[in-house]
């Protein structure tokens, strides 16, 4: 009895050690790179993005004019771009695909994944002519300050897969630059999830909604908004998020979705609080909400942070057993098992490796766990008595 005893409390102490290590923890360098992301440095991206503060190319001091596709303060902006992100140590590919069109792509090869990459974007361009000088401060300076702050803040933190920073010119031409765009080749790694912001500083309402649009689509796309807003939670921000379920097409992860990837857009509300001065001269940095922006870039900074550490599932490859058996596939209400050996626990992962579910099964002799879990893909691990283990993807539908 003594024994019986001692080998069942082993086996759920064996139990806890495996399925702690497997679960997901905040990432400490992320946690620094928060603490680092500044106010006054936001700011000053924002300034000299819309003309208010003066670059320095070439040691020449400049005002950026506009960056309306036209004018000659898009290559100006392009150029600045360029030049600070190779000042902070990132490589920095200058994509021009058209006599017009120029593309900015800083890079930060990744330690274990290099091949893999998670990309935070946004479009430089802003509406205007060729001779009127527009900010476009919210639309989209707001963006292109977070990727700058970003890579400001993780240019010394080395993250398992490749991170992309992607400026994007031409966007408000019908999302030219990002169509110019190949999703890999060419030396580039292949791009797992894109984070695209497209106005980050208004919030009229002052209700602190940070819009997340995803597409039914790709049900992996809501599984990465899942995550954006665990790690709004991990870091306490101050942002109300809200889902977009289908998201607005008409900005940059459009080009993703169309290409099969599970792209999410961080913007401000779209739908119930829509900035009044979008595409009129009057898109200027006096009438932005900093507080928010400032709010709305650290997510966006944290988002590419957290999803470069852990981009895809991270569960550790189990040994298959062949006496162990997960079924229906797809499940609905309850997930079954069919084994020779004695079931002590099983779990439940969604498809970014977080753990949704968990049952220890030791004392029961139960074949099924009823569970309700949203439709998704997820990864299903059983443990054995024996500590054999077998994990198999399974979709979980309504």
């Amino acid at each position: 009895m003594r024994f019986k005893r001692f080998k069942i409390v082993l086996t759920t102490l064996l139990v806890c050690v495996f399925f702690m290590n497997a679960s997901w923890a905040q990432q400490p360098s992320c946690s620094a790179a928060l603490t680092s992301i500044s106010a006054d440095s936001l700011l000053q991206h924002l300034q000299e993005l819309v003309g208010k503060k003066p670059i320095y190319i070439k040691d020449s001091a400049q005002f950026i004019p506009s960056r309306f596709a036209f004018h000659p303060g898009n290559a100006l902006a392009a150029e600045y771009i360029s030049q600070k992100c190779v000042s902070y140590g990132y490589a920095v590919r200058n994509m021009q695909y058209s006599q017009t069109g120029q593309n900015v792509i800083a890079e930060k090869r990744g330690t274990q994944f290099p091949n893999k990459s998670v990309v935070l974007c946004a479009h430089y361009d802003c509406v205007g002519s060729s001779h009127a000088k527009f900010q476009g401060a919210d639309d989209n300076a707001s963006g292109c300050a977070a990727l700058l702050e970003a890579a400001r803040v993780l240019k010394d933190i080395n993250f398992p897969y490749t991170i992309q920073l992607a400026f994007w010119d031409e966007e408000e031409m019908g999302l030219v630059g990002s169509k110019n765009f190949p999703s890999s080749g060419g030396g580039l790694p292949e791009i797992i999830t894109v984070i695209n912001l497209d106005m980050i500083a208004w919030d009229g309402n002052q209700d602190s909604l940070a819009m997340i649009h995803v597409t039914p689509s790709l049900p992996q796309s809501i599984a990465y908004a899942t995550r954006i807003q665990e790690v709004l939670k991990q870091h306490n921000l101050a942002l109300q998020p809200f889902v977009k379920n289908p998201g607005e097409p008409n900005t940059d992860h459009q080009t993703f979705w169309n290409r099969d990837i599970p792209a999410i857009g961080l913007t401000e509300d779209y739908d119930n609080d829509f900035n009044p001065h979008w595409h009129r001269f009057s898109d200027s940095i006096e009438n932005l909400h900093i507080p928010y922006f400032i709010n709305m870039s650290k997510l966006a900074i944290m988002g590419l942070c957290e999803l470069a550490q852990d981009a895809l599932t991270q569960l550790p490859e189990p040994k298959t057993a062949s006496y162990y058996a997960i079924y229906p596939n797809p499940a609905e209400h309850q997930i079954c098992f069919n084994s020779s050996q004695k079931i002590v626990y099983v779990s439940i992962y969604n498809a970014l490796g977080k753990l949704v579910f968990e049952q220890n099964l030791l004392a029961t002799q139960d074949d099924c766990i009823a569970q309700s879990l949203p439709e998704g893909l997820y990864f299903v691990r059983l443990l054995g008595l024996n500590q054999s283990t077998i994990q198999e993807k399974i979709w979980i539908k309504p």
